[in-house]
């Protein structure tokens, strides 16, 4: 009896290996704090920052075009010195891929296919290529090229999926219809991409690396980066940001007071707030509410402001405020298309506000806390 039930129990599967593991690597010639970075099987993690940051030098390393310095690279927990790329089971786009240049569209999907099995057909729908077999790179549109490089990359299902700056050169419309075929493509495969865009990485989803200067500024979730960056860098690096200078004056349960440089008070998250410590106010422009008129008219909390500039962005509306007296602060508000908007105008006074809970307060200096970052 005790045999049987021995035999009959439920195993735990053991848990998957990173699909790949940075540890120790140096990214910028013993200038940059060594980078420890991990990516879990079937996990998608954006590398963000601007040209130079270290983005393509931590592909190259998972890719096995360089060597690392110092650390090591590990594939599904196996070290990956000395295995060559073409052995490292992934699927790469580089800047400008598409087709094969001496193959058609269709004859690139089967060469990726081939020994995988698979039907290139499928493929070829799945990344909206269809109808496209017969055609090679010089007849395709850039959005078509972007498509049949993902398509080539992705079509044997590969360990990893490295793809640097892929949607580069694209509007933002082709841009968010190719992401929208791709997301349920990359469904369980590990995935690596680079990009400067911000919209790329919050639309992507998953973990993002905030990277610059080679060195790693923050990572987590990309939702939680948005809202609650470390640095004003990094809310800066992940769209448009206000990052007010002011200094903590009292803090009461979960509300801070901060009174900012211009001469207003206002009321923050009190996560992080030191009493007498000076600060950055950081809120997201879509945070704050605005009006014609002045702030009584709008109720308790409201603050007065002039409207300084407007500006119309195709999708939204981009208002720029004076707050305060003397030097005012410059405040940008953006508002989508088709909210109410009359009597906002330049010179014209207007009230704001915002919920405490969505303003978050910086170190006006922030200060590295230790010489290796982990993800």
């Amino acid at each position: 009896m005790s045999s049987l039930r021995a035999a009959s129990r439920t195993v735990a599967p053991a848990a998957l290996p990173p699909a790949a593991l940075l540890r120790g690597v140096d990214l910028g010639g013993g200038r940059a704090p060594a980078l420890d970075l991990e990516v879990a099987a079937g996990e998608r993690l954006v590398l963000l920052g601007p040209a130079g940051a270290g983005k393509s030098a931590v592909l190259d390393l998972l890719a096995g075009f360089t060597r690392p310095a110092r650390g090591e690279v590990l594939l599904e927990g196996r070290p990956a010195a000395g295995l060559p790329p073409h052995r490292r089971g992934l699927g790469l786009v580089l800047p400008g891929d598409g087709p094969l240049p001496h193959m058609t569209v269709a004859g690139t999907i089967a060469f990726a296919l081939a020994g995988r099995g698979g039907d290139a057909a499928a493929v070829m729908q799945a990344f909206g290529l269809a109808g496209l077999d017969d055609c090679r790179t010089g007849d395709l549109s850039p959005e078509q090229r972007v498509r049949a490089a993902l398509a080539r990359a992705l079509a044997g299902r590969p360990r990893l999926a490295l793809l640097d700056e892929p949607f580069a050169g694209l509007d933002s419309g082709a841009r968010e219809a190719v992401l929208a075929d791709l997301l349920p493509v990359l469904a369980g495969t590990a995935c690596v991409l680079a990009t400067r865009d911000p919209a790329v990485a919050l639309a992507l989803g998953g973990r993002a690396a905030v990277l610059e200067g080679r060195a790693l500024l923050q990572a987590g979730p990309v939702q939680e980066l948005y809202e609650a960056p470390a640095t004003e860098r990094v809310a800066h690096l992940l769209g448009e940001a206000n990052c007010l200078p002011g200094r903590v004056t009292d803090v009461d349960a979960d509300i801070a007071l901060v009174r900012l440089a211009c001469g207003v008070d206002v009321e923050a998250d009190a996560a992080g707030a030191v009493p007498d410590a000076d600060c950055l106010v950081f809120l997201r422009p879509e945070r704050i509410a605005v009006a014609a008129g002045t702030a009584g008219e709008m109720g308790e909390g409201a603050l007065a402001a002039t409207v300084t500039a407007l500006a119309w962005r195709g999708d939204h509306v981009r208002l720029t405020l004076a707050l305060g007296e003397g030097t005012p602060a410059t405040l940008l508000v953006t508002r989508p298309i088709g909210a109410p908007l009359s009597g906002l105008a330049p010179g014209q006074r207007a009230a704001i506000a915002w919920q405490p809970r969505h303003a978050r307060l910086l170190r006006r200096r922030p200060e590295m806390t230790a010489p290796l970052f982990v993800l």
